[in-house]
């Protein structure tokens, strides 16, 4: 039995293949989370499902449409009327009400399934539910309607995506599945995600049971990934900065800290200071207050945000990347900089504005994403390590991995980890109130703590840190501290 959810939102049940929309072989930032919700179940249509099409559509209120017919499925028993493609465009359009839709057959020709497809994009845009059962499931994947771009669903375990830049979702008998945002939810049975082996990595599978989340965003920048190169070269460029500065903060901006930054910017009067607080995440990245560290310090400051190139702030954002010669990340969640920003004009002018002499900043999330490297990335939580599909870090600070909070939180064995499975890295752990200021391959330590740096791993006795008190240095490239004098 289907979990019901009483939601004010449309719903829509599809029956039938359709015409295969155009692949989308674009880069993991062509995704974002859905506007409205996605309900697959690996039943054909039956009274169930309709009960559970009604409720999520608002119950008795909503429009519940048929169209075409089904073998065995009786539609006017439930209350289901036909109605035309172009009347229910329209009527996406014109009347607010929530519609619950039933697909029985696919339309005969090209020209219905465009309007179909833009039936489906107003539903799901107005925050509804777009359903599909039994072998209809596959209608909503890459060969079908492309609701889940780079996503192949079906029924059954075992099958791999047909293209490297694909992943693949299997129902099991009697599986339920809901996607809302970002995250799919297993309302009952099994449902397995696979993706194909790529440079370096083997098929990777996961059977997933109720209780146990995924995000098909993930999922879908790890396939497309795949079908590109190897995450991590085996010899990555140099740990070094060749232009400009980093100050990386593991937690708590201090006072000492904030000055060291506005002092390699040029001091209050010459910092032309851009703060980024997009990890903060909404709606907290679009209220104000997030200078307050640095006012009285730099005399320019601007505060920009900006959910990736649709968003209509986005020029802004470019325009004061251009004009700025300090950057500074707020804290967060990493990995919505990388969804905002990850392979975009903005990030590049993340770059351009350290080649020229910039300083860049940031603590927390604000850290992590300054590296090759970008350790808990999941969307869904922050204490995985290593979560394929969200582990390129902005890339400031090559060859490194950076976590932060270190010893506050007790994550020794998280970086070993990631060491272990990336030897040619270096690992950084900063302290909270602690930072580490690079300038080409040195970097300094300032605060109140420590830095650990895991630079080699011996074969018997794995990945052994080297910590680093206030004031001392440490040659990145070399990979050995720097004695005074």
């Amino acid at each position: 039995m289907l979990p019901l959810f009483t939601l004010g939102a449309h719903a829509l049940l599809v029956g039938s293949l359709l015409a295969p929309s155009p692949d989308s072989d674009g880069l993991p930032n062509a995704w974002r989370p859905l506007a409205g919700q996605i309900l697959l179940s690996s039943r054909e249509p039956d009274a169930r499902l309709v009960d559970a099409l009604r409720q999520l559509a608002g119950g008795e209120p909503a429009h519940l449409i048929v169209i075409g017919t089904h073998e065995g499925f009786e539609a006017s028993p439930h209350g289901l009327r036909p109605l035309s493609l172009g009347t229910l465009l329209r009527l996406t359009h014109q009347d607010q009400a929530a519609i619950g839709l039933l697909l029985l057959e696919a339309p005969a020709d090209a020209s219905d399934s465009t309007r179909l497809r833009k039936v489906l994009a107003a539903v799901l845009d107005r925050g509804g539910v777009v359903a599909a059962a039994g072998s209809a499931i596959e209608a909503l994947g890459a060969d079908g309607l492309g609701l889940l771009p780079n996503a192949e669903i079906g029924s059954g375990s075992g099958g791999q995506p047909s293209r490297t830049n694909r992943f693949r979702i299997g129902l099991g008998d009697d599986a339920s599945l809901l996607l809302r945002g970002r995250r799919g939810d297993i309302l009952s049975g099994e449902v397995e995600i696979a993706v194909g082996e790529g440079p370096g990595r083997p098929v990777r599978r996961e059977r997933l049971a109720a209780g146990h989340p995924f995000d098909w965003i993930a999922w879908s920048r790890a396939a497309a990934w795949r079908s590109r190169d190897r995450f991590t070269p085996i010899e990555p460029r140099p740990a070094r900065v060749d232009a400009g500065a980093l100050v990386i903060v593991g937690g708590g901006l201090t006072d000492e800290i904030a000055e060291e930054f506005i002092t390699l910017a040029g001091g209050a009067d010459e910092t032309r200071l851009v703060i980024v607080p997009t990890a903060i995440g909404e709606p907290a990245a679009s209220r104000s207050g997030h200078d307050r560290s640095f006012r009285g310090r730099a005399t320019e400051i601007r505060v920009v945000h900006a959910n990736g190139p649709d968003d209509p702030r986005w020029s802004e954002l470019i325009e004061a990347l251009a004009w700025g010669n300090a950057l500074w990340f707020t804290g967060g969640r990493q990995w919505r900089l990388v969804d905002a920003y990850a392979g975009t004009e903005a990030e590049q002018q993340m770059h351009a504005l350290l080649a020229r002499g910039g300083v860049i900043g940031g603590s927390s999330a604000g850290a992590s994403i300054q590296a090759q490297y970008l350790v808990r990335g999941n969307p869904l939580g922050n204490r995985e390590m290593m979560s394929e599909g969200y582990e390129r870090g902005f890339g400031f600070l090559p060859g490194v991995a950076i976590d932060q909070h270190f010893t506050q939180r007790n994550r020794l064995a998280d970086l070993e980890s990631v060491k272990q499975r990336y030897p040619e890295l270096i690992g950084l752990g900063i302290d909270e109130r602690t930072a580490i200021i690079v300038q080409g391959s040195t970097l300094r330590v300032v605060g109140a703590h420590r830095v650990a740096v895991y630079a080699e791993t011996d074969p018997e006795t794995g990945a052994r840190p080297t910590f680093l008190e206030a004031g001392q240095r440490y040659d990145l490239v070399e990979r050995a501290v720097v004695q005074d004098g």
